[in-house]
């Protein structure tokens, strides 16, 4: 199984919980209760989607360090611009995107939708609410199909 659908299946138990509470606070009549457990949940599911995407950065870290090396043997006309990249680490100071744009081709369905999750993760990480909630279930599997087509070759 992926890391992706590992998230998913403790996202579903911890959001089990958040639906039996707000269940029970809508047969309690108790708005309190339940715009308490509406915001917890809120928050929770900002959490699983950070969290995800933690794990999404570090697989294009990984896939393009895998690409670079893949590059980088051969024929030195062909090799030369990744030996830079290799040699000096300087992939470590690329953006998360550029990175991607590598992997998957700027301006691609793929890419678009990274720049996407990245731009909602810059928004939660430093103190807002998501402008618009990503359904983490559909997420995870839209992250590891994504992940799937990384181009390594």
């Amino acid at each position: 199984m992926s890391i992706f659908l590992d998230i998913v299946k403790q996202y579903a138990a911890t959001d089990q919980v958040f639906a039996e509470i707000i269940q029970s606070a809508l047969v309690a009549s108790d708005a309190v209760a339940l715009n308490a457990a509406v915001e917890q949940r809120s928050h929770n599911d900002q959490a699983y989607f950070l969290y995800m995407f933690t794990r999404l950065e570090a697989v294009i870290n990984e896939c393009f360090e895998d690409l670079v090396s893949a590059r980088s043997i051969g024929n030195w006309n062909d090799t030369r611009p990744w030996l830079y990249f290799g040699e000096r680490k300087s992939y470590e100071s690329l953006s998360l995107l550029a990175k991607t744009a590598m992997l998957t081709g700027k301006g691609g369905q793929d890419w678009k939708q990274i720049q996407r999750y990245y731009a909602e993760r810059n928004s939660i990480a430093h103190g807002a609410s998501w402008a618009q909630p990503f359904a983490i279930p559909s997420t995870g599997n839209d992250m590891q199909e994504i992940v799937n087509r990384f181009s390594i070759n």
